[in-house]
């Protein structure tokens, strides 16, 4: 998967989509239920047999769509998924 705009969905916390999602015109509920269904998404990284591979630009990962601590919670994420994900496929 190669996502040049954002950090791909199924690794992103809820706070980056709620970040992502800001500027649509949305209700708190239509919201909550946007950033549910897109966490419930995560579920297709433990099923076995599948592989993934993501390639995310540096850019991505400077742009400022959230601020700093959620950001910094948001980069932990993709590292621990970088290495749940490597030891998931050797």
């Amino acid at each position: 998967m190669f996502q040049p705009s954002c950090i791909p969905g199924l690794l992103q916390t809820p706070e980056y989509v709620r970040g992502i999602l800001k500027g649509w015109d949305l209700t708190e509920d239509a919201l909550a239920k946007m950033v549910g269904a897109r966490l419930r998404r995560h579920d297709v990284l433990h099923d076995e047999g599948r592989s993934f591979h993501f390639l995310i630009t540096e850019s991505v990962l400077h742009w400022e769509i959230i601020k700093a601590r959620p950001m910094a919670v948001q980069l932990d994420k993709i590292i621990s998924m970088s290495r749940f994900l490597i030891s998931s496929y050797t």
